[in-house]
């Protein structure tokens, strides 16, 4: 017997996406006449039907006439003998009725009944189909087949053996399991000249219709899975990519779900973890199961992380469920579950904090009453994603703080706690939206009731002395311990006052942007330069006129500036800033927040600026 031939086939081990725009070799006939098939109707790649074996298409095939018989050929594998194939697997689907439930596309090989001999003549196929092994081609469903378990047949019943012609005893009418083909012809195989791998529709099947995924070809162990697909899959790296999609923060793609999930609430993608060192292509056929598309991703120092995954389909919590399903069944795949709002381990984290504050609402829209603020800044979705932790940094520059019970257990070192008056500091009001500690019985929420918070008094400026470069040197060195300390967010509240259109008034403007390009030029452009959030401050301008003006056209990409959102309405409070530099509106007034008692407090009905 030859060696075993490690790769005799073109393409690679692993699974092969085949597409209209990548065919891997290959191509749709008429079989009838030997030419290719382009009729779309009766040979093309497509997607589905309903859940595919492998990834989210197949090849289909069909046959309007008795007369018609339409093929999809690989022309590969020449020479291959039958006993080195260690897997011969593959699925088929009927869409149209048979009434003996008996037809099936068939897998066919282009024959060599004795590849020692010199006789190099075509010597016909040798068909496998599911029917003859007494198996039944149930309309409607996929089934798999292993062909190698199965009965097969040859089309021509006199055939070369050891350079003669020999009776073949596995013809259609008595046809025989692998093994006894092996035993008739020891040497057979695929043919050396005219080698080819024939998935085939007819002749005789007037109307059929049907599909062909997951072929799987091993020789000497060796596989290749071939997975028929309407258009290529996204391709999957080697690690998760360590960030997180945008879809998180967004409220626009919540799933309900219902009794599936037993009332979770889940974003429509999928969280998928692998073995470490799982080869790409296994990750690629795995994401490639449901159509998906990576997002993002988190990834651990000591092990891979997972990555984000959208599905094709996954508007439903069914069609979420179903999707990790599949996925879970591929292999190298440890982890693939729904992107639950909150952690795999815990409930929707909704805090405890008194009386009229555990009720939070779930959908922003429903905002009403003295909640509002934090339902219209989204602060119950949120808390499903994440609620922070002490190793994220976030930095609050404003106009004084209170030690209240709800932050300082947030708070690092030890900030200069003062207000211009008990329960009315707006630095409290900021402070205590971004973190205030939750799940504690009393007090409020923040968004991030974990967060490691760092409170910096910020120079107070009047518009007498807003022209000293002394109180803005303050300001700076604030930002600049933050920036140093390693702040991810820096909230800032700008001036109250205009900065009048002088020369001093412009050269205070050209400092303020050299001296704050100083405080971040070793970090601008790197993963961890720190977002700057100004709020939009009370002089109802334009936010050019605002502390720090322009500062966003330097770093476009790492500051917000944020107007004051009224309660009621679309519009924005009466004294807040406006221009095309504002990005966004957050709530700025009726804010709930905690007084320096660590109770509840409706004491900010109007505040300064944003939060």
């Amino acid at each position: 017997m030859p060696a075993v031939l490690a790769r005799p086939s073109i393409n690679p081990a692993g699974v092969l996406a085949v597409t209209a725009a990548s065919m891997q070799g290959w191509a749709f006939y008429n079989d009838q006449n030997g030419t290719a098939c382009v009729v779309i109707d009766r040979c093309r790649m497509t997607e589905g039907p309903t859940s595919t074996p492998l990834g989210t298409g197949s090849a289909e095939l069909a046959t309007p006439a008795t007369s018609d018989g339409t093929a999809l050929i690989l022309i590969d594998y020449n020479a291959t003998r039958f006993d080195q194939i260690t897997n011969l697997r593959y699925s088929t689907y009927r869409q149209s009725a048979d009434a003996g439930n008996n037809l099936a596309i068939a897998l066919q090989f282009n024959v060599d009944y004795d590849l020692d001999d010199k006789v190099e003549t075509y010597q016909g196929r040798v068909v496998f189909e599911p029917y003859q092994s007494g198996e039944t081609v149930v309309q409607g469903e996929w089934q798999d087949w292993d062909a190698r378990s199965g009965k097969w047949w040859g089309t021509r019943s006199s055939v070369p053996k050891s350079g003669v012609s020999a009776l073949n005893p596995c013809v259609q009418a008595s046809p025989c399991t692998w093994p006894q083909l092996l035993a008739a012809f020891p040497n057979v195989g695929v043919h050396r000249s005219y080698g080819a791998v024939i998935l085939k529709a007819g002749s005789g099947w007037g109307g059929f219709r049907g599909n062909v995924d997951k072929l799987v070809i091993a020789v000497g162990g060796i596989a290749t899975t071939f997975d028929f697909e309407a258009r290529a899959a996204a391709s999957v790296p080697s690690l998760p990519p360590d960030s997180l999609p945008l879809w998180i923060y967004a409220d626009s793609n919540i799933i309900d779900g219902g009794d599936a999930l037993a009332g979770r609430l889940a974003k429509s993608a999928l969280v998928v973890a692998f073995d470490e060192g799982t080869p790409t292509a296994d990750r690629t056929a795995a994401v490639a199961k449901v159509g998906g598309v990576v997002v993002g991703g988190v990834r651990a120092d000591t092990a891979e992380g997972f990555y984000y995954v959208r599905p094709l389909n996954g508007e439903t919590v069914d069609q979420l469920v179903a999707a990790a399903d599949s996925v879970s069944t591929m292999p190298g795949v440890v982890l693939a579950v729904p992107a639950l709002l909150g952690s795999l381990e815990l409930d929707y984290r909704r805090p405890d904090d008194g009386q009229g504050k555990s009720i939070w609402r779930v959908n922003p829209d429903s905002a009403d009453g003295d909640n509002w603020a934090l339902e219209r800044i989204a602060a119950p979705l949120a808390w499903g994603c994440s609620i922070g932790n002490p190793v994220t940094k976030i930095a609050v520059v404003d106009v004084g703080f209170h030690a209240v019970a709800d932050l300082t257990p947030n708070v690092y070192g030890t900030p200069r706690y003062s207000a211009p008056a008990p329960g009315t500091g707006h630095g409290t009001s900021v402070a205590s939206i971004i973190g205030a500690k939750g799940n504690n019985g009393f007090g409020m929420a923040g968004v991030m009731w974990d967060a490691n918070l760092r409170l910096f008094e910020r120079a107070r400026t009047s518009h007498e002395d807003s022209l000293h470069l002394s109180n803005l040197a303050t300001d700076i060195l604030r930002l600049n311990a933050a920036v140093a300390g390693g702040a991810r967010v820096i909230n800032l509240s700008g001036h109250a006052d205009a900065i009048p259109a002088t020369s001093a008034g412009q050269k205070t403007v050209e400092y303020q942007r050299k001296m704050l390009r100083w405080v971040v030029r070793l970090k601008n452009g790197s993963p961890s330069a720190p977002l700057f959030v100004f709020s939009a401050g009370n002089d109802s301008r334009d936010a050019y006129y605002n502390g720090y003006p322009a500062i966003e056209q330097d770093y476009p990409n790492r500051v917000l500036v944020v107007a004051a959102a009224a309660a009621t309405g679309s519009g924005l409070e009466s004294s807040s800033n406006y221009g095309p530099r504002v990005k966004i509106a957050a709530p700025g007034e009726r804010l709930q927040a905690i007084s320096e008692l660590g109770v509840v407090s409706a004491g900010f009905k109007r505040t300064s600026g944003a939060a």
